[in-house]
């Protein structure tokens, strides 16, 4: 059984006309694009989703790009594997067809096979693409299966690579791949 999803999870925010442009920020951004994954944090309010709306109105424009906006009802980790695979299949209809069926069958495997079947299906496509996470910092349930989630990400992240995603700067909330592994800041 299919769940259905609000289609403005998958939106990018547009742009706003009056803000203070950051392009250094948007130059480490473009940066990121060679590395498997890139985590933006910074307390809220401190315009992460601005920075990400800029950066793909400008010179991200070109490059595929999946949004997916989370919120407290993503917590649970089958819907928020739906909620993944909505906005994947954005960039190409059908590319994640095996991860949905496991995902939807009536005795669903563990999510560390649907998210190993996921990212085969990823593998096979020869174009590189973009996925931002924003507010990842709701997806707290199950930290097992948050951690395997992590590993997929990056697999040589630390441990604590996992946790990227809340307002705290210790837990970035965003990430957006496969923009880059965090550095420290200059």
């Amino acid at each position: 059984m299919s769940v259905p999803l609000l289609a403005t999870k998958f939106y990018f925010p547009p742009g706003r006309q009056n803000f203070v442009s950051r392009s250094r920020l948007i130059e480490r951004l473009q940066q990121g694009l060679q590395c498997p994954l890139t985590l933006v944090s910074a307390p809220a309010g401190y315009g992460k989703t601005t920075l990400m709306s800029e950066w793909r109105a400008g010179v991200g424009r070109s490059i595929p790009a999946a949004w997916l906006s989370l919120d407290t009802n993503d917590d649970d980790p089958a819907h928020f594997l739906t909620c993944l695979i909505g906005a994947l299949e954005t960039l190409k209809p059908g590319q994640c067809e095996a991860a949905r069926a496991l995902l939807q069958s009536p005795q669903p495997p563990s999510g560390q096979s649907i998210l190993t079947v996921l990212l085969n299906e990823l593998g096979q496509s020869d174009q590189p693409s973009v996925l931002v996470l924003d507010d990842y910092h709701f997806v707290t349930a199950q930290p097992r299966a948050a951690g395997s989630r992590g590993a997929h990400l990056h697999p040589r992240a630390p441990a604590a690579t996992d946790a990227f995603g809340s307002p705290h700067p210790h837990r970035p909330a965003f990430a957006a791949g496969p923009l880059a592994r965090p550095q420290p800041a200059r």
